[in-house]
């Protein structure tokens, strides 16, 4: 691994869109931004990222997911050696990237508190103060946008962006993406419909 070079490609939009207020001014502000690079130093959590992404057995959409999963962690390495987070970010930021790692069985609200070492009252507060949302409110937004971009890109079936994202039936996954944009999934994908510039939330 000391021989492997990890670059990742991002926008300036998906990055400001990944690092919400604050701490996307670090980088976004920068001599030479948006396409300056971003070095991240080697560390030990950038060679187990790095690791990670070429064991993993993953495919399809749980590749997709796997993979933005392990760009946030590199992010949140650059983020904390630049900047300094209070300790509502840090947990809030840990929380974020507990639940994107694993969309399809989340832990509790109770688990996820034993995790940072705070209450539940404390986590909730926490959380809301740097996403301006709860934590599930959070994670099912996060998991509407995921499955909005994947049923665009129509390489994986509905069936399985809907088991990827934590649905265990295809109707309720359904249900629920229609309420959030207005149109199926089936009929988004065939090009019936188009959405209408659909509120992506800063904070992701």
């Amino acid at each position: 691994m000391s021989g492997c070079i990890l670059a990742v490609r991002i926008s300036a939009s998906r990055l400001q869109a990944i690092l919400g207020h604050g701490v996307k001014d670090t980088f976004l502000d920068r001599p030479g931004s948006p396409s300056a690079p971003i070095l991240v130093n080697n560390g030990a959590a950038v060679r187990r990222i790095a690791s990670e992404l070429l064991s993993t057995a993953h495919q399809g959409v749980a590749l997709s997911l796997f993979a933005q999963g392990k760009i946030v962690e590199l992010l949140l390495e650059a983020v904390l050696a630049v900047t300094p987070m209070a300790e509502d970010e840090n947990n809030a930021r840990k929380v974020r990237d507990i639940l994107v790692a694993n969309p399809k069985s989340p832990p509790s609200l109770a688990a996820l508190a034993k995790m940072v070492g705070v209450t539940e009252r404390k986590l909730n507060a926490q959380f809301r103060a740097v996403y301006q949302s709860a934590i599930f409110e959070w994670l099912n937004e996060w998991r509407m946008q995921q499955a909005r971009d994947l049923v665009i890109a129509g390489r994986v079936s509905i069936k399985e962006i809907a088991f990827s994202l934590g649905y265990s039936h295809v109707s309720t996954f359904t249900a629920v993406f229609t309420r959030r944009f207005g149109a199926p999934p089936t009929l988004l994908r065939a090009g019936a419909v188009e959405l209408s510039s659909p509120r992506r939330p800063s904070e992701f």
